[in-house]
């Protein structure tokens, strides 16, 4: 996944609605509602991950680890009080 170079919205499919399904009736999206660790790992040319994105759709996600993402700036990360743990290695 080298070609990847920002995480935002459409990377999760949303954009033509896919089989993504909406909280209620508030049109939020919730993916992967049970999710807890999420593990983005080995994108060479990462540099943006849309953290507020995935706060509004991965409602449980407490703990993220990055590995092998060596120009992802983690500054947009740390701010985020949703999680407990952000591992970078």
């Amino acid at each position: 996944m080298d070609e990847v170079k920002c995480m935002g919205i459409e990377f999760y499919g949303i954009e033509d609605g896919g089989s993504v399904d909406r909280v209620g009736g508030s049109g939020s999206w919730v993916l992967f509602p049970n999710l807890k660790l999420l593990t983005i790992s080995d994108m060479n040319n990462l540099e943006s991950f849309d953290s507020r994105l995935v706060v509004e759709i991965m409602l449980h996600l407490t703990t993220l680890r990055i590995d092998g993402c060596p120009k992802l700036k983690l500054d947009d990360l740390l701010g985020q009080e949703q999680y407990k743990e952000i591992l970078s290695f």
